[in-house]
């Protein structure tokens, strides 16, 4: 009806409005500013609220990498409906999940983790977080029980951005950046994820948090 139809176009206008001074301060200046030395192991992105790229709609992505020849990293709140135990035949039998770390190499496997016995093999992320490791040895401690699910994350694929654009992206708006600890956001729902790092940004991003996925919603 009538009074339905314009509290539609009341909210969408509104949208609009916070969406459009949000672009104005990131641009102007007043807003966050990211550059080359703000991407390091460990950031977190948040996809600008909407993303064209399926892949990446209101997605968080961790990075591993970031150097003069690319970046990489996951996607922590992607759930496939996988284990790694339907994946891979010899791997322990188990109900550990799986995430889709983005749309490259999706045949490869990767685990995020906080085990320090396999920390000799693995690579630093940030304090008590590593990428990797040797694969025969987590099995092992997998087939022995010695392996909480909540201190490890695998992966199939993974996110890649080839020399410089990551940074034109970050130009683009197309990213924000949070230097949350990433070992505490891995307990976040995966549903709740990106809408709680962005609303932690505070105004006025706390707004795309509340956006419709579609912008033209009426």
């Amino acid at each position: 009806n009538l009074p339905k139809k314009r509290l539609r176009i009341l909210l969408s206008l509104i949208i609009f409005i916070q969406l459009s001074e949000s672009v104005f301060i990131m641009n102007s200046g007043q807003g966050l500013q990211f550059q080359d030395k703000d991407i390091k192991p460990g950031t977190l992105l948040m996809s600008e609220p909407f993303m064209k790229d399926p892949n990446f709609l209101r997605k968080v992505v961790m990075m591993v990498k970031h150097d003069e020849e690319g970046s990489l990293g996951f996607v922590l709140n992607q759930l496939s409906d996988w284990t790694v135990h339907d994946l891979i035949e010899d791997f322990p039998l188990s109900s550990y999940p799986i995430y889709v770390g983005g749309p490259v190499s999706q045949n490869t496997l990767h685990y995020l983790h906080q085990l320090e016995e396999l920390s000799e093999s693995a690579m630093p992320i940030t304090e008590g977080l590593f990428w990797g490791g040797d694969f025969d040895q987590l099995k092992a401690m997998v087939e022995a029980g010695e392996v909480d699910q909540n201190k490890i994350r695998f992966f199939i694929g993974y996110s890649g951005w080839s020399a410089n654009q990551l940074l034109d992206e970050l130009k683009e708006q197309s990213w924000l950046i949070s230097q949350r600890n990433p070992v505490k956001v891995l307990r976040y729902e995966d549903h709740e994820m990106w809408k709680a790092l962005v609303t932690e940004l505070g105004k006025p991003f706390n707004f795309w948090a509340i956006a419709p996925i579609d912008p033209g919603w009426n």
